[in-house]
């Protein structure tokens, strides 16, 4: 009769598993507990039989030289399903196993008991048992024996595998103790008693007394406090207190002492060790010496306040020049306007006209410095005043125009009748932008045309926004370069300024005038 699986088959061999005892070699412990119950019983074969799914295996046995047989011919089979010891006396005689070939066979088995082996939560790993090749029967005395010697196989098994956990756990331990103690990271372990004089030293690493000059000897057993001096912010301190209280982790910056007095910049972490129980225990403090970093942002953050200041400075003589440098370069266009139209010959109203022609090139210039120092130094304020947009469009076209068509090239605007003409806004500042982005597409292009586009972008909570675009068929801007052509001074290529001319500020202006 093969013996049916009990109903708790698969947590049975999830027990059985966890045991890690299967196929293990033999050991004392468990050969002395055979030993002892062959003799106790007067059997010459006793096993300890552990059941897995297709088998039952030894883990000591006496009087048997096989280490296993299959689980459907297994005695063993039938006793996890009991729970006291099964006794068959008689196995020729017990219709269940008179012609079971382990009976029938040359091993002859005639007397078969087992005590299961129970674990404390119910689950029969296997069989303690005795057999017989003649019909046998056991006093009550050698019963209690055999139960008796079956707990100790468990209690046994129950032992090893708690070592195994303290070794796994043990060696869990080196590895953190070795992973803390070869930290770079200063790590300091304290007692949770918040108490004065503080929490209580209970661990160091080496890195720590690297970064303090304490050992860990010195260290243990003493306060954080003996880091904290004259200049360790207090205010930290007592925010540090009050988040280990109410058990939260802590992390900031304070100024501390080394063994020799000397400061150093620390910025640590701490954190709130709890057991089982969720009790805090212990305080971990995870600590970094800063100084160096603190000395080089101190020293960024000079070097930036002089290069905003040299900036301001920069700023403020270039809007000053260019004010002193337009009041007498306006002079000079009006004195040359002026005798212009007065009695001249060829060659002198030539020459007046070269004058005027750069004395406007460098009033342009001064012009765009004095406009980007504005914006530099953020004092270009923008005007909200009612304008028409296609009349605004129309006078900065017109002269537009007249560069166009001296160039041969054909320049057109594009707005179509449901762009909206009443705006407010700055309208010179509209017109000084798209007068850089148009005037930009003549300089840079030798035939064919300008275009000057106007669309409804999209619909914006205060009315719509509009979109101005530029498009000309020059010599185009290549990728690369497109990032830095609104840098100040920059243009897509150094000749480019010889070739056309110009300061590399429009752009740039351009640019600061549409994000202001």
């Amino acid at each position: 009769m093969i013996a049916p699986l009990p109903p708790t088959e698969q947590d049975r061999l999830k027990a059985l598993l966890r045991y890690e005892v299967l196929d293990t070699v033999p050991e004392p412990e468990f050969d002395d507990i055979t030993l002892l119950a062959s003799h106790i019983c007067g059997t010459p074969i006793s096993l300890i039989s552990l059941v897995d799914g297709n088998r039952q295996w030894f883990k000591s046995k006496v009087g048997l030289s096989v280490s296993e047989t299959s689980r459907d011919i297994a005695f063993c089979a039938h006793t996890i399903l009991q729970t006291d010891v099964f006794v068959v006396e008689d196995a020729l005689a017990d219709p269940r196993f008179a012609s079971h070939p382990l009976v029938t066979s040359a091993a002859g088995i005639r007397f078969y008991a087992g005590a299961p082996l129970m674990t404390s939560d119910g689950h029969a790993l296997g069989a303690l048992c005795v057999i017989d090749q003649v019909p046998h029967t056991l006093s009550p005395p050698q019963m209690a024996a055999l139960r008796a010697l079956s707990r100790q196989v468990i209690a046994q098994l129950e032992l090893k595998r708690n070592l195994v956990e303290l070794q796994k756990r043990d060696e869990a331990l080196r590895l953190f103790q070795s992973a803390v103690e070869q930290s770079r990271e200063s790590i300091l372990i304290t007692a949770a008693d918040l108490d004065l004089p503080g929490p209580t030293i209970v661990f160091v690493n080496s890195a720590f007394a690297k970064m303090t000059g304490y050992t860990a000897e010195e260290a243990i057993g003493q306060t954080p406090r003996m880091l904290q001096g004259p200049r360790t912010d207090k205010a930290v301190l007592h925010r540090l207190r009050q988040h280990l209280a109410n058990g939260e982790v802590f992390a900031g910056e304070a100024i501390n002492y080394r063994k020799d007095g000397t400061e150093f910049d620390l910025e640590w972490q701490v954190v709130p060790l709890r057991n089982g129980g969720g009790k805090i225990t212990h305080f971990v403090a995870i600590q970094r010496d800063v100084t160096e970093r603190k000395k080089a942002e101190a020293a960024r953050d000079h070097l930036a306040a002089r290069a905003e200041a040299a900036n301001r400075a920069k700023s403020e003589f270039l809007a000053n020049m260019s004010h002193e440098i337009r009041t007498p370069m306006n002079g000079i266009l009006g004195m040359t306007a002026l005798t212009l139209d007065t009695e001249l010959n060829r060659e002198q109203r030539e020459y007046l006209g070269m004058v005027k022609s750069s004395a406007g090139a460098l009033l342009a210039v001064v012009n765009d410095i004095l406009d980007f120092s504005k914006i530099e130094a953020g004092k270009l304020e923008l005007e909200a005043v009612d304008f028409s947009l296609r009349e605004c469009l129309g006078e900065m076209l017109k002269p537009l125009g007249l560069r166009a068509d001296q160039k041969g090239l054909e320049l057109t605007a594009d707005i179509p009748a449901g762009v909206p003409d009443h705006l407010v806004g700055d309208p010179l500042r509209l017109r000084q932008i798209l007068v850089n982005l148009t005037d930009n597409a003549i300089k840079f292009t030798a035939r064919g045309d300008v275009m000057l586009r106007v669309a409804v972008e999209s619909a914006t909570a205060g009315g719509e926004a509009l979109r101005f675009s530029v498009a000309d068929t020059g010599i185009g801007i290549a990728a690369e370069k497109q990032a830095v052509i609104f840098d100040a001074f920059a243009q897509a290529d150094g000749s480019t300024t010889r070739t056309y001319g110009g300061t590399g500020l429009g752009l740039a202006i351009a640019s600061q005038l549409v994000r202001q």
